[in-house]
């Protein structure tokens, strides 16, 4: 009985690790693309900046 128990227990751990990992990848996807629009953002600020 408990290593039933047990066995459900690993397996749900691993659902719940594999989903916190598809999280992560889609946190560093986001981080990526805010991270850009801030450089273009700074680009473009410079820019206007000098002229």
């Amino acid at each position: 009985m408990k290593v039933d128990d047990e066995k459900i227990s690993v397996e749900k751990l691993n659902i719940e690790v594999k989903n916190l990992r598809k999280e992560v990848e889609n946190m560093k996807v986001i981080l990526r693309n805010l991270l850009q629009i801030v450089m273009e953002n700074d680009e473009e600020d410079d820019y206007y900046e000098y002229t």
